[in-house]
C-alpha cells in the first residue's frame, strides 16, 4: 500500500509541474550578466507569480549575479550541471558564423536551444516557454498558453515571424518533442551556420505550421488598413482568435529605439525596414501600465536598448 501511494504522490507531483507554466532564459558565454537581467526577472515574477521560471547560467557568470539579487525569483542552473549531449558537441563543432569573434556570439545564441532542450529533456518538461531577456513580460502565460491551446498550429511549437526573411526568438513555445525535432533539424543543417532568426525562418518553410505555428504580431483590421495583406498571413491570422499581440522587435525598437552598441544616439521612433509592417502605424498605447497595440493587450515587449527598467512595471 505504501509503494503505491508513493507512486501515486510522485506522479501527482509530475503531473502538477508540467501543468505549470515553464519559462526557460539562458546565458552563455562567460560574460557577466548584463543589468537588466534583473529587470527581466522581476518582471516575469510580477506578472507570472505561478510559474516557474528557470535561469540556466554558466557556472562562472552566476556568483556576481547571485551577490547582486539578479536570479532572485528564479530556478538557478549551471549550464555544467546539465545532462550532457553529443548534439551540442556536434553543433559546436559544425557552427562557423563569426566563430571566435565577439566571444562566439552567434554561435551561443544559436546553441541556447540546446541548451533549453537539455534541461526540458532532464526535468521532463512537456512544454516550455523561452525569452530573450530583453524581454519584458507583461501578461500570466497562463492565460496565454489557455489561448493558445485554441489553435491547432500551436500545439507543437509557435514563434514570431515579423519577416518574410527571419523568425525572431523573443518569445517561442515548445512541447517537449517539437523542441528536440527542432534541436536536430538544428544541428543538422549548422554546416550553414545561420543566424538563429534565419534558422527559424528556414525550419518553418521546410516543415509548415505542422511544427511550428505563427503568433500574431499585428491584426488583419490594421493588415487590410495599411495594404500588409499577404497570402501567407500568419502576421495576423490568429490575432482575433487569440485576442493579444506579441512583440519580435518592431515595437520594443520604435518606443524604445536600438541597442546602442549597434547604433549611436537617440533611436526612439525606429522603425525597422526588415519588418513586413511598420510600428509607427499600430497605435502603440499603455493602459494600466501595460503596452496595447492595434487595440488589442501585447504579451511582450523586446526592449532592443536593453532600458528595461524604463518600461517595467516593477
Amino acid at each position: 500500500m505504501k509503494t503505491v501511494l508513493c507512486l501515486l504522490s510522485c506522479l501527482a507531483l509530475q503531473a502538477s509541474a508540467n501543468s505549470r507554466v515553464h519559462m526557460v532564459v539562458v546565458h552563455h558565454g562567460g560574460r557577466a550578466l548584463p543589468a537588466h537581467f534583473r529587470i527581466f526577472v522581476g518582471q516575469f515574477v510580477l506578472s507570472n507569480p505561478n510559474a516557474t521560471l528557470w535561469a540556466v547560467v554558466d557556472r562562472r557568470c552566476a556568483a556576481e549575479a547571485e551577490a547582486e539579487g539578479a536570479l532572485r525569483g528564479a530556478r538557478l542552473v549551471f549550464t555544467e550541471d546539465l545532462p550532457a549531449s553529443d548534439l551540442d558537441t556536434e553543433f559546436e563543432a559544425k557552427y562557423a558564423l563569426n566563430k571566435g569573434l565577439a566571444d562566439g556570439y552567434w554561435q551561443a545564441v544559436s546553441r541556447r536551444f540546446i541548451t533549453v532542450w537539455r534541461l526540458a529533456a532532464w526535468k521532463n518538461l512537456s512544454s516550455v516557454f523561452h525569452a530573450e531577456y530583453d524581454n519584458l513580460i507583461y501578461m500570466d502565460l497562463q492565460d496565454v498558453l489557455g489561448r493558445m491551446r485554441g489553435v491547432r498550429e500551436f500545439q507543437g511549437a509557435a514563434g514570431i515571424f515579423d519577416s518574410v526573411h527571419e523568425g525572431v526568438a523573443s518569445l517561442v513555445y515548445f512541447g517537449l518533442a517539437s523542441l528536440e525535432h527542432f534541436v536536430r533539424y538544428m544541428v543538422s543543417v549548422a554546416s550553414e551556420s545561420m543566424t538563429d532568426m534565419r534558422l527559424l525562418k528556414k525550419y518553418r518553410q521546410e516543415f509548415g505550421s505542422d511544427k511550428i505555428g505563427c503568433l500574431p504580431v499585428i491584426s488583419r483590421e490594421y493588415a487590410e488598413r495599411h495594404g500588409w495583406v499577404r497570402e501567407d498571413d500568419c502576421l495576423y491570422r490568429h490575432a482575433e482568435a487569440m485576442g493579444v499581440l506579441f512583440d519580435g522587435r518592431s515595437i520594443g525598437q520604435f518606443i524604445g529605439g536600438v541597442d546602442p552598441s549597434n547604433i549611436a544616439g537617440d533611436t526612439v521612433g525606429f522603425v525597422n525596414q526588415d519588418v513586413s509592417f511598420r510600428a509607427d502605424a499600430l497605435d502603440v498605447l499603455w493602459v494600466d501600465g501595460k503596452p496595447t497595440a492595434c487595440g488589442l493587450p501585447v504579451v511582450n515587449l523586446h526592449v532592443h536598448s536593453k532600458d528595461l527598467a524604463r518600461w517595467a512595471e516593477t
